[in-house]
């Protein structure tokens, strides 16, 4: 009879985390709780990558190890320095594998067949020296892991005190910004291959009255004092250069002093006066920052980082020279900023200011600069899409007394159009938590929320996406400290102050047929704990002069940190987990003896995980014997009453795994289980359950 036959049942593992939908109404694939996976953009559930400390060393994880044939007659140890006797050529010890075979990194030279030499004393001989080369995927696994280990420990702090206050990457070279050891002052650092160098801020002066253009690269001249500067950067505030013209100038190359109210001359004419006299550019402490890299002269060589804090004036930087920006028109510390229709857009507490069009250091109405007031404190800026004849920018408030946010849109090319428009009087994005991935995501205080254009362009709707994890945004409220994009994998991030946070996985208009040509769909979320102790307290989403994506975190303990990297949380395990729905194979009143289940998984390296299964919702008589595992950490208790198999898998396309999983109840559903430091991300796709329906339960 058919009902006696056992009938394998198939479903994909998709939909993330789900934790108010009733049991019997969620799909076998979507998950009661999930921990440091990610839904895979083709399909399943992905191990998440690490991250790994960043200074302008070697990468960690991009580093290699040498298998050594030895014969030790005397000792080799882990962390010696090995040298050939005759070719010179050195390496560092991570595993010493009897006497017959070491495992080395940081190689220089070749080495031959020689005598090896430990300060200077033969320990041994080496016949053999092999790029990477161990017997097994799990093998070259731990060794690469060690090799990371060693590299990891010449990375260091951004030297200073407290949390990193912004880190991005500019033509290739990543800045980072943290307070002195004494917090009186906030530092600027760049990475090189020796690791985090100062940046010289240099100086700057104001000037008044001018009649005369002075240009960037002119030497001035104090027409009272004889201090020579040449010019790096020449910013004119208001007015013109011909007719009271205002502005600063910032100086290379300064010698003597300037004073105030004298001539300041350029080939012994007069162009302007100096109000004050020069001095040097330093920044307040207990900013955070927030950065564009925009291009307003269209030249190949003029794209330029801009920032502000909120501690100080904006910036520009070059590469080479930090030009404060100066408005005048308020306390010069904006907060927020965007790069909008050829201008700059700052954020200073509830006034949206925008400088002239092509003009980012003029900030008078001659110029079209303009001033707009929202009523309540910013708390993010995104460009929107736009068309030939309009543009649109996402302003968010937040906490104003009496209400959790508002949403703002500015329609129009400049000061001529614009047009503020209030799009939701009872939702804004918490700080720091706005992010593009085609339209507008923020956190908003009910939950995470997606800006929408409607078919008529210029209309804007909200929608609030997150409902199947509101458990976890409730758990996490005003914990927000940052968020990202990982255009990889089509993700949203939100990074909390315990470590932990939430990944939103949004489908293409090219994975969904049926939906519009410009439509996002947010189809999964997860969530990670990347630690208990470190909290990202910036994060910034960059990419690279050859089009790779970067991603860089200001970590609250000092360090720079780079996502989406390595096997390890910068070392540490990453502990892993999924917990499936209970899948009642359509019919959840009927008994069901189970046999086996089919994990389909794809696996790049070697992994090492433990699978379980439970049924009838953890029913403790049920369940054929449990074994203890550890507890999951939020909802749920099944992981206590858990029956077990161990894998390692190292398969590079979809493989079966067969785990025997013998019971009876109404529904069963998994567990995967993993903690370690050196595997790679790993997909598991699907599952084959074979079962048997039987009677009704009575």
């Amino acid at each position: 009879m058919a009902g006696d036959q056992f009938t394998p049942e198939v479903f994909a593992f998709k939909g993330g985390i789900d934790q108010v939908t009733p049991a019997l109404s969620m799909p076998p694939g979507k998950l009661i709780d999930g921990l440091n996976y990610e839904p895979d953009t083709h399909g399943g559930y992905r191990r998440m990558f690490g991250y790994e400390r960043f200074d302008g060393h070697p990468s960690p994880s991009s580093q290699v190890y040498w298998l050594q044939t030895v014969n030790i007659t005397g000792t080799i140890a882990v962390g010696n320095t090995v040298t050939g006797g005759t070719s010179g050529a050195t390496a560092v010890v991570l595993q010493v594998n009897g006497t017959t075979e070491i495992i080395v990194t940081k190689l220089t030279g070749t080495f031959v067949a020689e005598n090896l030499l430990v300060a200077a004393v033969v320990q041994g001989t080496v016949s053999s020296t092999q790029r990477t080369g161990a017997a097994t995927a799990a093998l070259h696994a731990q060794y690469t892991s060690l090799a990371a280990n060693l590299y990891r420990a010449d990375i260091a702090v951004v030297p200073g005190s407290g949390p990193i206050r912004g880190a991005v990457m500019y033509n290739n070279v990543v800045y980072a910004f943290r307070d002195n050891v004494g917090a009186t002052a906030t530092a600027m650092y760049k990475s090189t291959a020796s690791g985090w160098s100062l940046v010289a801020l240099t100086r700057t002066i104001n000037f008044t009255g001018a009649v005369g253009e002075i240009f960037d690269g002119d030497t001035i001249t104090g027409g009272t004092s004889g201090a020579t500067a040449v010019v790096g950067r020449s910013l004119l505030r208001t007015g013109t250069w011909t007719v009271a013209g205002v502005g600063s100038l910032q100086l290379d190359s300064v010698v003597g002093a300037f004073i105030n109210g004298e001539a300041l001359k350029v080939g012994g004419a007069t162009k302007a006066t100096s109000s004050g006299a020069d001095a040097a550019i330093t920044l307040a402490p207990g900013g955070r920052y927030e950065f564009e890299i925009y291009n307003f002269s269209g030249g190949t060589t003029t794209m330029r980082l801009y920032g502000v804090d909120g501690k100080n004036k904006a910036f520009e930087f070059d590469g080479t020279r930090y030009v404060p920006i100066p408005t005048g028109l308020h306390t010069d510390t904006p907060t927020f900023m965007a790069a909008w229709k050829n201008a700059l857009v700052f954020a200073y507490g509830s006034s949206i200011e925008v400088s002239g069009p092509g003009t980012p250091y003029s900030w008078t109405a001659l110029t079209g600069a303009s001033v707009l007031a929202l009523g309540a404190n910013c708390s993010g800026m995104k460009v929107q899409a736009g068309n030939e004849t309009t543009g649109a920018l996402a302003i968010w408030a937040f906490g104003n007394a009496g209400t959790s946010g508002i949403s703002y849109i500015l329609y129009g090319n400049d000061s001529t159009d614009f047009n503020l428009v209030t799009q939701s009087p009872e939702v804004g994005a918490q700080p720091y938590t706005a992010q593009n991935i085609g339209y507008a995501f923020f956190l908003d205080t009910k939950g995470i929320c997606q800006l929408n254009s409607t078919r008529n362009y210029g209309n804007f709707d909200m929608s609030t996406v997150s409902h199947a994890i509101q458990p976890l945004i409730d758990q996490e409220r005003g914990l927000a400290k940052s968020s990202c994009i990982v255009r990889s994998s089509n993700q949203y991030r939100i990074f909390y102050s315990d470590g932990s946070g939430i990944i939103m996985y949004v489908q293409s208009a090219e994975e969904d047929l049926y939906a519009a040509a410009a439509s996002v769909k947010v189809s999964a979320f997860t969530r990670f704990l990347y630690s208990t102790t470190v909290y990202m307290n910036t994060v910034t989403s960059c990419v690279d002069t050859t089009g790779i994506e970067r991603i860089f975190a200001g970590g609250s303990d000092g360090y720079v940190y780079e996502l989406e990297r390595g096997t390890s949380f910068d070392g540490g395990v990453i502990t892993s987990h999924l917990l499936t729905a209970f899948n009642s194979s359509k019919s959840p009143l009927n008994r069901k003896t189970y046999k086996r289940t089919v994990l389909q998984a794809t696996c790049t390296g070697s992994a090492s995980v433990t699978v379980g299964y439970n049924m009838s919702y953890g029913n403790i008589e049920s369940s054929e014997g449990a074994r203890t595992a550890q507890d999951l950490v939020g909802a749920g208790s099944w992981w206590d009453a858990m029956t077990w198999d161990n894998f390692n898998w190292d398969a590079p396309y979809v493989t079966d795994y067969v785990i025997d999983t013998p019971g009876n109840g109404v529904n069963i559903n998994l567990a995967i289980y993993g903690s370690n430091a050196i595997d790679l991300p790993y997909t598991i796709n699907s599952a084959i359950v074979s079962r048997k329906i039987g009677r009704l339960e009575r």
